[in-house]
C-alpha cells in the first residue's frame, strides 16, 4: 500500500488504501495493554509505536471488553457518525465529508472527527471529551476560559488513573517515533 510518514498521534499522514482503521486498532491495542498492566507506548501498529497521550487510553478502555475487530468497527462508526452529524450541524453540503483532513481521519479511524464534532456541539462536557481524546482540542477553548479551566480540572482529577510514569519514561510517547522518523 501507499505508505506515508506518521504523525505524533500515531496516525498516518497518507491513507493506505489496503489498510483502513489503523488508528482505532492502534489505540485499542494500547488501551488493552495498559489495562493488562503493560506499557501502551510499546505497542506498535505497522511498525509505528503508540504515541497518544495517556488521557486517550481512558476513552478506549470501555471497548476493551470487545473483540478487537468489533471495537475497531465501533470506533469507525462513531467517527463516521460524528463527521456526518457535524457536517449537517454546520449546514454545509454532505460532500464536505470528502474534505481531505476529514476523509483522512475517517479512513484511518482517527478520533479527530469525534473531537471536532464535540467542539462543534459545545458545552463543558463535550469540551472535556474533546480535550480528553486530543489535548490540542484545548486550543480553541482559549476563547472559552471557563470551559478551559473546567477541562483542566477534569484532566487533573483523572490524572492518577493514567500510567504517567510510563509515558514520561517512554519520552512522552514520541521519542522512539521521532528517532525513527527523523
Amino acid at each position: 500500500g501507499l505508505r506515508g510518514g506518521s504523525s505524533v498521534s500515531g496516525s498516518r499522514w497518507l491513507p493506505e488504501p489496503d489498510v483502513p482503521a489503523t488508528d482505532p486498532r492502534h489505540h485499542q491495542r494500547a488501551a488493552s495493554a495498559w489495562l493488562a498492566g503493560g506499557d501502551p507506548w510499546k505497542v506498535t501498529e505497522g511498525g509505528i509505536p503508540f504515541a497518544a497521550g495517556p488521557h486517550t487510553l481512558l476513552f478506549y478502555a470501555p471497548t476493551s471488553i470487545l473483540p478487537l475487530s468489533v471495537s475497531v468497527a465501533v470506533w469507525m462508526v462513531l467517527g463516521a457518525a460524528a463527521a456526518i452529524w457535524m457536517v449537517r450541524r454546520l449546514d454545509i453540503p454532505i460532500w464536505w465529508i470528502a474534505f481531505p483532513p476529514l476523509a483522512h481521519a475517517l479512513w484511518n479511524g482517527n478520533p479527530q472527527s469525534i473531537v471536532l464534532a464535540l467542539l462543534v456541539a459545545g458545552g463543558t462536557i463535550a469540551a472535556i471529551g474533546a480535550v480528553g481524546l486530543k489535548l490540542y482540542a484545548a486550543v480553541p477553548l482559549i476563547f472559552r476560559p471557563r470551559q478551559l479551566l473546567l477541562v483542566g480540572v477534569a484532566l487533573a482529577i483523572t490524572l492518577p488513573l493514567f500510567p504517567c510514569q510510563l509515558y514520561i519514561n517512554d519520552g512522552f510517547g514520541v521519542t522512539s517515533h521521532l528517532s525513527s522518523a527523523w
